[in-house]
């Protein structure tokens, strides 16, 4: 008996056939992709041989749980801030490692996860003043359309206020002890700034800011910059967070001259992130992948941690 096989394809809008072929056999495999554009509908396959009768059957195509993911569909903006040197003296330590990182991630970001030489933008030591790291926060992150990602990287110094341990910055060029809130970054207005200005509703932030201070610098108390930096969005879902380390563990060097973190966070986004080797990476894979690289390196001592609901399974990197 000759058989010909027919696919139907149904949901509320659309309805097509088409015809495989025929063949001598009693049956046939067939390898076809369709993209079903809606959940709670099916794939309806049937069968016709040559006196009319017909076998059908149903696959239904179900939502998954949970919120699927994402597919990106704009562009890629990444603004990376890194500071190795600062002009107040005596004052910040110098950070070898901070001006390389940044440079290193924008490399990796063009050359491995798609991101486009003009949507990157680099702010490293004297380039990285308080004015110039206010004006990127303001108007760069409101380049990026809805649909498009947006990184934020920032290696420095996030520091408390000697005179008011609750109130916490991130260390521009130009920061200087006396006059912090005028010359330094401070949480809520980098909170209100993003908030404000992004309109992006993928949006990463990550941050390699607890290192070690000396002097007056250093307030004497327990480091909770990466403890607040992880509550500086919540609730929104848009923003994901990543810092370098826990609750009163420093970041370290690599060998190398990188900072430990961002070692791991360009090998990463280059391809060791890519565990089901489908050539994307989502941003859930990025950061499980940092964080058990980082920990392992240091023997447990700097475990990065972050904020990632399960809306955000978004996917950055396409390395195919």
């Amino acid at each position: 008996m000759k058989t010909e096989f027919i696919t139907a394809i149904s949901n509320p809008r659309t309805s097509w056939s088409k015809a495989l072929g025929r063949t001598g056999k009693t049956s046939l495999e067939f390898d076809h992709e369709i993209a079903v554009t809606r959940a709670d509908t099916g794939v309806r396959i049937e069968a016709i041989d040559t006196s009319g009768s017909r076998t059908a059957i149903l696959i239904p195509v179900k939502a998954s749980s949970g919120i699927r993911p994402i597919l990106l569909g704009g562009d890629r903006h990444a603004l990376l801030i890194g500071i190795s040197r600062y002009a107040v003296k005596p004052g910040l330590p110098d950070l070898d490692s901070a001006s390389l990182d940044v440079r290193d991630l924008a490399e990796a970001l063009q050359k491995h996860a798609g991101f486009k030489r003009e949507n990157i933008r680099l702010l490293v030591d004297d380039g990285a003043r308080h004015a110039q790291l206010r004006n990127a926060l303001r108007n760069f992150t409101a380049r990026p359309g809805p649909d498009d990602l947006l990184i934020i990287y920032f290696v420095g110094y996030g520091l408390h206020d000697p005179s008011d341990h609750e109130r916490i910055y991130l260390a521009a060029y130009d920061t200087q002890l006396r006059q912090l809130s005028e010359t330094a970054l401070g949480l809520e207005e980098v909170r209100s700034v993003i908030a404000g200005s992004a309109r992006s509703r993928q949006a990463l932030l990550l941050f390699d800011v607890a290192r070690e201070l000396q002097g007056e610098w250093n307030f004497g108390g327990n480091n909770l910059v990466n403890a607040y930096l992880l509550r500086l969005f919540s609730g929104d879902p848009t923003k994901a967070v990543m810092v370098a380390s826990g609750l009163g563990e420093l970041g370290r060097d690599a060998m190398g001259g990188h900072g430990l973190f961002t070692k791991h966070l360009v090998e990463a986004a280059t391809g060791k992130a890519d565990w089901n080797q489908d050539g994307l990476v989502t941003v859930e894979e990025w950061f499980q992948q940092v964080a058990r690289a980082v920990r392992a390196e240091s023997q447990g001592k700097q475990s990065p941690k972050y904020v990632l609901r399960a809306s955000e399974r978004l996917i950055f990197a396409g390395n195919k």
